[in-house]
């Protein structure tokens, strides 16, 4: 360990060819993209944002906008009514009790 100089040598040769075949990739891929142009794809462009207006005008516009659209649930579904939560179950199945006693073994230590 008392030559460094050879270190950094191959080291840096090391380095040196990996940077070389980076480059030479790059002009074969620049090359191969002239005599290979693909499609000519257009650019998608961008929509174009909604206008959104102040004031009352606006406020009135959501306010019809959530109206129908409040109309159109009840005149699909008839009775709205909320849901409950679903929690976990009282009563774990055999499988999940196998599940749990399977992964609780696998991380036992050997002693």
């Amino acid at each position: 360990m008392t030559d460094w100089g050879e270190a950094f040598a191959i080291a840096g040769t090391g380095i040196g060819l990996v940077f070389l075949t980076i480059v030479v990739f790059t002009f074969v891929m620049m090359g191969l993209t002239r005599l290979f142009p693909g499609e000519d794809t257009e650019t998608p462009q961008p929509a174009p944002e909604p206008e959104v207006g102040d004031g009352p005008q606006a406020d009135r516009r959501l306010a019809a906008a959530m109206a129908v659209g409040l109309a159109l649930a009840i005149q699909s579904k008839g009775d709205i009514q909320p849901g409950r939560p679903t929690g976990p179950s009282s009563k774990p199945s055999a499988w999940k009790l196998h599940g749990r006693e399977e992964l609780m073994r696998s991380r036992m230590v050997e002693r």
